[in-house]
């Protein structure tokens, strides 16, 4: 018989890849509605739609000219106040010193000491209605919680808006947040930081990600395990 040639070759081991299959879902980062914070006709309404905004960056104005009058008015307030408040101080003071001189009468002194109390509650209390004014007319000036892309526009330029009504719904989607089920069977082989493969239907790409949470228990009605991959999503794909 013809001789045969054998080639010997070294075992190498290699890792054999376990892949679980899922169906999953694919939601936004974060995803939020924008309300306003207080009352007033919407005066602007800078976005629609599709824009991409950033953190910080406004969105719509409330009735901006009336927060902004209420502001001048607490603020020239509270110097009254303590205009007021130091003199009534400087008056105590006075008082006090006459006193030790036996020439102001107790009862002078304790006008002064009433005087400079009032005062002073007069002054915490435009101080406390200052930092209200101050406060409405900055949530006046709608702005994003985090960079993202408007989803819906809720309101329009021109309508009165109360505390709570929205105005706009804002998401992030870089990185995607892929919602999985993994059935308590194959919970075991879980583990933060693994590899996940995204298949989209209707595209014939293949998108990674990481797994970086998992629910600390065991859903008791169907006994799944809820997990979530983030997927990175600079091409913009969509939830």
């Amino acid at each position: 018989p013809p001789a045969r040639t054998v080639q010997v070759a070294p075992v190498i081991l290699r890792p054999v890849e376990h892949a679980l299959t899922v169906t999953g879902t694919l939601l936004a980062r974060e995803d939020a509605t924008i309300a306003a914070q207080v009352a007033g006709q919407l005066e602007k309404l800078h976005v629609d739609v599709g824009d991409a905004v950033n953190a910080g960056q406004e969105l719509a104005l409330i009735d901006t000219t009336s927060y902004e009058a209420s502001a001048r008015q607490s603020a020239a307030n509270l110097a009254r106040a303590a205009a007021s408040a130091a003199n009534a101080a400087q008056n105590l003071k006075r008082i006090e010193n006459l006193q030790q001189d036996k020439i102001a009468s107790t009862s002078d002194l304790d006008l002064a000491i009433a005087e400079d109390a009032r005062a002073r509650a007069e002054v915490k209390a435009a101080e406390a209605a200052d930092a209200i004014a101050r406060l409405n007319l900055e949530r006046s000036r709608v702005c994003a919680p985090f960079e993202g892309t408007i989803a819906q526009r809720v309101a329009s330029a021109g309508e009165y808006v109360t505390a709570g009504t929205p105005i706009a719904r804002l998401v992030k989607t870089d990185p995607l947040r892929l919602r999985l089920e993994v059935p308590e069977r194959d919970s075991p082989a879980v583990r933060l930081g693994q590899t996940v493969r995204v298949a989209v239907e209707g595209d014939s790409n293949v998108y990674r990600g990481r797994l970086a949470r998992i629910a600390p228990a065991i859903r008791e009605a169907d006994r799944m395990l809820q997990v979530e991959a983030d997927v990175p999503n600079p091409g913009g794909l969509r939830a």
